[in-house]
């Protein structure tokens, strides 16, 4: 078995699991997502200097030459298309299997992107962006901070999606959205908002549409948490993990407070599931295999790699010199 660790610090490959050590295989900076698909060759991997592509489970990669070189966000449609989004807050597109990019202007031109910021620096970034293989054409892309935003059009036109919390302020703060259907999808917000001085009025939360983003309704209410960065979806469950707190609060210190959430109704009930590190380190990232699931923790300078067993509970199998962002196994 081969893992794939995505940290603050560049990617890291394990060749085993339980593991006592890591090798980091690109110094790119943070690396936010790490996405396979049938649709492409190899593994792309959104980093702070880049995309990548990387074959032969990390022996050999190249990079991409997406426009912008800050790259947080990569999703391929079924079309084969790949999308990354960048910061700034700009979203590209490639027809031919990443050799050439074009920009998708449509969302850089929305009304409202001259306040598009996040809370610790002048800019925005594309966070996430989605799709159903059934609707090639329909992407969701997620603005931290700007809001979520639509296409019908495979990105050229955009509309934004008002998800609002229970006092009517829209959540603007965008970390993670997963989809089920082509017209169910679950949101993961932060708490930060486009229209408060302070940056920092909006509830936060999770939140699931039925008729593709048109209305939303909120799942969270009675758990606890409202902070949420990472959602998974494994056969007919639901993964998430929330903080009651924000960074820079807990962002590289043992105090996140925070709790694993499982559901297997689509979030209508959430039950608790204790894991080690928990509740001091927040978990940031999900994958699986045929076997397994895994999660990584967030806690500044020594992430958590821990696998589910077969029953049920969790364990740590190792450990990587900074936060875990985005992991996969083969």
């Amino acid at each position: 078995m081969t893992g794939l660790i995505g940290t603050r610090s560049g990617l890291f490959r394990v060749d085993t699991v339980p593991f006592e050590g890591s090798e980091r295989i690109i110094d790119c900076g943070r690396v936010s997502q790490i996405c396979d698909s049938d649709e492409v060759s190899g593994t792309l991997v959104a980093a702070e200097e880049g995309l990548y592509r990387l074959t032969d489970t990390g022996q050999t990669w190249e990079a991409m030459g997406v426009p912008e070189t800050n790259v947080w966000a990569v999703f391929v449609a079924s079309s084969g298309q790949i999308y990354a989004g960048t910061d700034p807050a700009r979203l590209f597109r490639s027809s031919d299997g990443g050799d050439t990019w074009i920009e998708l202007e449509g969302l850089r031109h929305q009304t409202t992107t001259d306040i598009w910021r996040s809370a610790f620096t002048d800019t925005a970034h594309v966070r996430t962006v989605t799709g159903h293989p059934d609707t090639p054409d329909r992407l969701f892309a997620g603005i931290e901070v700007g809001g979520l935003y639509r296409s019908e059009d495979g990105g050229d036109r955009w509309s934004k999606c008002e998800i609002r919390d229970e006092a009517g302020v829209v959540q603007d703060d965008i970390h993670e959205i997963r989809c089920l259907t082509p017209d169910e999808y679950i949101v993961a917000c932060g708490r930060l908002s486009l229209h408060d001085p302070n940056h920092a009025a909006a509830e936060g939360g999770l939140y699931h549409t039925t008729d593709a983003g048109t209305t939303w309704q909120r799942l969270d209410r009675d758990i606890g948490p409202s902070y949420y960065r990472s959602l998974f979806l494994h056969d007919d469950e639901l993964l998430t993990c929330g903080s009651t707190t924000v960074p820079p609060e807990w962002s590289g210190m043992l105090d996140a407070d925070a709790t694993m959430f499982a559901s297997t109704d689509t979030g209508n009930t959430f039950n608790p599931v204790p894991y080690p590190g928990g509740p001091d380190e927040m978990i940031l990232a999900y994958t699986s295999d045929e076997s397994h699931v895994y999660a990584g923790t967030g806690v500044g300078d020594n992430g958590r790699i821990l696998r589910r067993t077969s029953d049920q509970t969790w364990e740590t199998v190792g450990h990587v010199p900074d936060d875990v962002l985005s992991l996969t196994v083969y």
